[in-house]
C-alpha cells in the first residue's frame, strides 16, 4: 500500500517536472521562432492548451495508475508555467 502511494507521488512529480520544462521549452521556442503558429484566425492560441490536451488522454491509461498521475502531473506543470510566465488564461482574442 506504501509503495503504491510512493509510486503514484513519484509519477505525478516526475510528470509535473516534465510538464514544467515542456512548457516553459515550448514558450522559448514559440516567443522566437515559431509565434505565427500560435495566431490563428484572429485569435492567441496559448501553449498552456497543452495542459488541457493531456488531461483528454487520462481515459486511454486509466487502467494504469501510475500512467494516469504522470499525465496528471504533466498537465498541471503545463498549466502551472504559463500562469506564472503569462497568466492562467488558454485562448484570446488578438487584438487589432
Amino acid at each position: 500500500m506504501e509503495k503504491e502511494i510512493a509510486d503514484k507521488i513519484t509519477h505525478t512529480l516526475l510528470g509535473f517536472s516534465s510538464g514544467f520544462i515542456f512548457a516553459f521549452l515550448l514558450w522559448k521556442i514559440t516567443a522566437s521562432k515559431i509565434g505565427y503558429l500560435t495566431h490563428q484566425g484572429g485569435y492567441h492560441f496559448h501553449h498552456s492548451l497543452f495542459g488541457l490536451l493531456a488531461f483528454l488522454f487520462i481515459p486511454i491509461f486509466r487502467s494504469d495508475s501510475n500512467k494516469t498521475f504522470f499525465i496528471v502531473g504533466f498537465g498541471l506543470g503545463v498549466i502551472l508555467q504559463h500562469t506564472i510566465k503569462e497568466r492562467f488564461v488558454f485562448i484570446t482574442k488578438d487584438s487589432i
